[in-house]
This record gives C-alpha cells, structure tokens and sequence, in this order.
C-alpha cells in the first residue's frame, strides 16, 4: 500500500485561532503539511511571514510541521496532488462518510464566512461534505478539519 500524503489548504481563515487548533490537529494525525493560502496566517504588514501569535496558538506543534505560504489557491496546482475541497451546502458534494480518500491529495478549507473560494471549487477533482444531522447550516473550520483528517486518517490505515 502507498504512504498517504495528505496536505491541509487553509484558504483566507481569519482566526489565529482556527489556524493554531488546525495545525496541532494536523500534526496530532501526523499530517506534515499545511498551506496558508492569502491572507491565513500571515502578518498583515509582511505578507510572506507567518503571524507570531500562531506560535502561540499552535501550542508548539509548528517546528513540527512544514507551513508554507501562497498568494491564492492556483498554485496549489505544483504538487501535483487531488485536491478536495470541503464545503456544505453545495448540490455536488459528496457525503464524507461513504467517500474513500485517495492516499495523495490537498484537503482545502475556505474562510470561516464565505467558505472554499468559486476558484478553489473549480480546481477541486472532488467536494466533500460533513453529512449534517441538526439544522445549523454550518461548522467551525478547525472543528470541520478535525472531523474530516480523522475519518480519512481512519480510512487510509485500513
């Protein structure tokens, strides 16, 4: 069997907050890369550093794990990788729980208001949703991402 390579987009999330949660989780499900894409996780007045306050927030789990900045969501493009996009409420989106993983691939998450980017849906092979039982229409994206590496962490160990 193939070694997973799974990677973790963050696209323009606005909390440190939901970043740092994401990160320790990632890291916790042995994920060794995560791409903060526009303005996630960057210091506003140096673009292409990563805020300080996501040490912080991280509790510790960055030097454990490979960031990498980008200005938007094509360049994600180079790694050659499926790339997945998570999002509710679309007609196309697939249910996670019947979905199975490819053992190579980008799992991105989009803004905390406006969800995965019109460019991020297009570059995605496939769209995957958090089947949802109440009525609230909507998940935090760390709590989302923490839903989501478990069940493909689970599947890809079988």
């Amino acid at each position: 069997m193939n070694t997973p390579e799974i990677h973790i987009a963050l696209e323009n999330i606005r909390s440190l907050y939901n970043i740092g949660a994401i990160i320790r989780t990632a890291e916790f499900f042995g994920i060794n890369r995560i791409i903060l894409i526009g303005y996630s996780g960057v210091d506003k007045n140096e673009p292409d550093m990563i805020h300080r306050k996501l040490k912080k927030t991280s509790l510790g789990s960055i030097p454990k794990i490979n960031l990498e900045v980008m200005k938007n969501v094509e360049l994600l493009k180079k790694y050659g990788l499926s790339i997945i996009a998570i999002e509710n409420n679309i007609s196309n989106a697939k249910s996670l729980y019947g979905w199975n993983p490819p053992h190579k691939a980008i799992l991105l998450f989009g803004n905390e208001v406006d969800g995965v980017s019109k460019e991020g849906l297009a570059l995605a092979q496939e769209i995957i949703e958090i089947p949802r039982i109440g009525t609230h229409s909507s998940l935090n994206v760390a709590t989302a991402c923490g839903i989501v590496i478990n069940d493909i962490v689970r599947k890809l160990q079988k």
